[in-house]
């Protein structure tokens, strides 16, 4: 057990929520706090997971839209 343990459990929490709250966009004026210091922020993968986490994960570009068939499965071309 390190000596700084505690204080680290601590500050997790506390660290996650500050990042939740720079990041997430207010209701009231559809800006985050970070889109006032980063006006680019739109564009970053954690603004766009915690803002619209089904459209960041659909729009993810290691998904592949199509799964290879095995050869057996295609569609075979009849012999003429």
């Amino acid at each position: 057990m390190f000596l700084g343990s505690h204080k680290s459990q601590v500050a997790d929490p506390v660290i996650e929520a500050l990042v939740v709250y720079v990041f997430t966009q207010h209701a009231t004026t559809g800006q985050a706090p970070i889109e006032v210091i980063m006006p680019e922020a739109r564009s970053m993968p954690l603004y766009r997971l915690i803002n619209d986490p089904f459209r960041a994960l659909q729009e993810r570009a290691d998904v592949k839209p199509e799964v290879p068939m095995a050869d057996l499965l295609r569609p075979q071309e009849a012999p003429a």
